[in-house]
């Protein structure tokens, strides 16, 4: 079976897992030191005003009348609210419901709708860093359309050993050489930069940093976006990012 097609029975077979006891344990390890994590840009998001952006199914960004969802005029849209807002940075939110990125065939109640890491719109070329200590897992670039582009994964542990990984996607094509698997990283290790829509899979620049305690298999081809019918199950799976990116405004 593909990742595709095999998907709902490796998260609901996690589910039943022993392994589903660790979402707590790595949750709570991360919240207890977060004040101890380096800042996955070069600008520190922990002090950074940051606009909060709504792509959510009822988005006013995405669903204006005259509104044109295809890049570039995307990325102007959201260039221009941020000017507005007079700030460097703006966020997508985590377990936001947003529209499916899949066929409208689908059924609707089993769709991608969840998105599962917090997205950061900064200029492209930024520098990407690795806010805590581990082991690249995974790297290489999907060149699906609306895919991640580059993407690195990392492995980490708490301190009592409990393994958990971080994902960062939408990256420069020099990313994957930077972090071949195996690298072990320190916290501010460069992994790469904010990548432009001909490299990144066609968005407007950002970073989507998601964490999860079990990549299920499937390495840097983990879904950013989750099946409705299994929301509570994903929200363990994946705990929400802003544990370790410690954006005030999304706390």
């Amino acid at each position: 079976m593909s990742p595709r097609s095999d998907e709902r029975l490796l998260v609901d077979a996690w589910m039943q897992s022993p392994g589903r006891d660790a979402a707590l344990r790595v949750a709570e390890w991360l919240d207890a030191n977060s004040s101890t994590f380096s800042s996955v840009l070069e600008i520190d998001l922990r002090h950074e005003r940051c606009l909060v952006l709504d792509f959510g199914r009822g988005s006013a960004l995405l669903n204006a009348p005259d509104a044109d969802n295809r890049e570039p005029a995307l990325t102007a849209r959201i260039r221009r609210s941020m000017a507005d807002a007079g700030v460097r940075v703006a966020v997508g939110r985590y377990d936001e419901l947003r529209p499916s990125y899949e066929s409208s065939r689908d059924d609707p109640s089993d769709q991608r709708g969840v998105h599962l890491g917090i997205d950061v719109f900064v200029e492209p070329g930024m520098m990407v860093h690795a806010p805590i200590a581990g082991i690249v897992h995974d790297s290489g670039t999907s060149r699906s359309a609306l895919g991640f582009g580059p993407t690195v994964v990392l492995r980490h542990q708490t301190g009592y050993g409990t393994p958990f990984f971080t994902l960062y996607g939408h990256l420069d094509r020099e990313a994957p050489s930077l972090c071949p698997p195996g690298r072990v990283v320190a916290p501010g290790t460069r992994l790469g930069r904010i990548g432009t829509p001909d490299v990144n899979g066609g968005w407007t620049p950002h970073l989507h940093f998601q964490l999860t305690v079990d990549l299920l298999g499937l390495g840097r081809r983990f879904p950013g976006m989750g099946r409705l019918t299994q929301r509570d199950a994903w929200r363990e799976l994946c705990p929400n990012p802003n544990l370790v990116l410690g954006i005030p405004v999304l706390s």
